[in-house]
């Protein structure tokens, strides 16, 4: 899309034989209408194939149409009619050949034609009369969405580190005050502090982040592997582990939602410091500024996305901390983990008051505003080196896995031959 400027319509293609909505029918739908920006609302119709057996009508397809439409709220008040619905009979063109070898064919074909080529001449009148769509309301949409998908596993693991932190600089702060000497002002003390790093994995692969199917082990949480080698896909649920009828993985038997795609893997460290009763003062309320300062503009990155999306969006932020909370909550075995687990709790806690707040001031972000927010987050001075280097990570495995993907077919090879 980035080639153009505006689009005119945007036409998403189904069949007259879709009688249910089923996930599977439903999450494709999302999935395309999930990328486009709010403004594209007057540009996107449906066009129904195989009309012929519905006499040339959208068949079962349009109950199923009608109920995902309702579902929606921004797609609601949607009409689905002539003006938003067009029925082709695509195999005219197939009838059209065969009446060379069968004359019987040939009215059929005409007839199939004359509907279809009516329908293209109300679409492309359509196209003509309805104020096109900035393809520019959309890149900016889909670029601020790229970036906080690639936010999702920094911010659960900052928030894990900046809780454990804490809690430590407490201790050693607690410490000194209960030191004999005199001179508590010049005390130091040696503290460990905790700190992650992405790092890429020998391959891409889908992993299970159940409570049964991961291992905790001092509040970090370690994966399932169920696929290895998993080409990269628009949503987890193409993956080929899951079954076709229930989504659910083959290997573990828990559902795709439990599963995540991922081609790095956080890798936690630590590192020592000698800090004196003010230094440790400092950094404690640093440490808890930063965390309040990313748990903000999580808020208003969901927000953002809430507001101007085309349909209705999964809050991806907050559903990676819950699914980390889930994992490492049922393991108390050691007090660290009960910690990060307090931690991962006051981050929903305090994240969903904030959501409140920025939603009243949703009109007021812009995507230039969404990415100055995130480049903020980089220049923090304790955690935002992590979490540049998070980000990037999971952005370019992500693009190294998108280009894998792609298929060039050199047709001068055989269409001037």
């Amino acid at each position: 899309m980035s080639a153009y400027e505006k689009i005119d319509l945007i036409c998403v293609v189904v069949k007259s034989t879709e009688a249910r909505l089923t996930e599977n029918f439903e999450n494709c739908l999302r999935e395309i209408l999930l990328n486009l920006h709010e403004s594209a609302c007057n540009n996107v119709v449906f066009c129904v194939t195989s009309c012929k057996a519905s006499n040339y009508g959208p068949g079962d397809t349009y109950v199923v149409l009608t109920t995902f439409c309702s579902r929606q709220p921004k797609l609601q008040d949607m009409k689905l009619d002539r003006s938003t619905v067009f029925c082709f009979e695509n195999e005219t063109v197939r009838y059209l050949a065969e009446h060379k070898r069968d004359d019987g064919q040939r009215p059929s074909a005409e007839h199939s034609w004359k509907r279809s080529a009516e329908t293209m001449q109300r679409l492309m009148l359509l196209a003509v009369d309805v104020a096109p769509q900035s393809v520019i309301d959309t890149l900016s949409l889909n670029n601020a969405r790229r970036a906080i998908v690639a936010l999702c596993q920094p911010v659960v693991q900052t928030t894990k580190c900046v809780t454990v932190n804490v809690q430590e600089l407490k201790r050693a702060r607690e410490n000194i005050a209960y030191c004999a000497s005199t001179s508590v002002s010049g005390k130091k003390v040696e503290i460990v502090q905790r700190q992650f790093r992405f790092v890429q994995r020998p391959y891409s692969a889908t992993l299970c982040t159940s409570s049964t199917c991961c291992t905790v082990d001092k509040g970090v949480m370690y994966e399932r592997v169920c696929h290895e080698h998993c080409r990269w896909s628009p949503t987890i649920r193409m993956c080929r582990v899951f079954n076709a009828a229930g989504g659910k993985c083959v290997h573990c038997g828990c559902s795709y939602k439990q599963h995540v795609w991922s081609s790095c893997v956080p890798e936690v460290s630590s590192i020592k410091l000698v800090l004196n009763v003010r230094e440790i003062e400092r950094r404690k309320d640093q440490s808890i500024d930063e965390l309040t300062t990313l748990i903000d503009t999580c808020a208003k990155l969901t927000s953002f996305l809430r507001y101007h999306a085309f349909v209705e969006t999964r809050d991806a932020i907050p559903d990676s901390v819950q699914r980390e909370l889930d994992s490492v909550g049922v393991s108390h075995s050691d007090k660290q983990t009960q910690v990060v687990c307090d931690g991962l709790r006051r981050f929903l806690a305090t994240y969903t008051e904030c959501l409140s707040s920025a939603t009243a001031n949703e009109n007021k972000y812009s995507a230039s505003h969404i990415h100055e927010m995130i480049n903020d987050l980089f220049t923090l001075p304790i955690n935002g080196r992590e979490l540049q280097q998070g980000v990037n990570m999971v952005q370019t495995s992500t693009d190294v896995a998108i280009k894998k993907q792609h298929k060039v077919f050199n047709i001068h090879s055989w269409l001037f031959e």
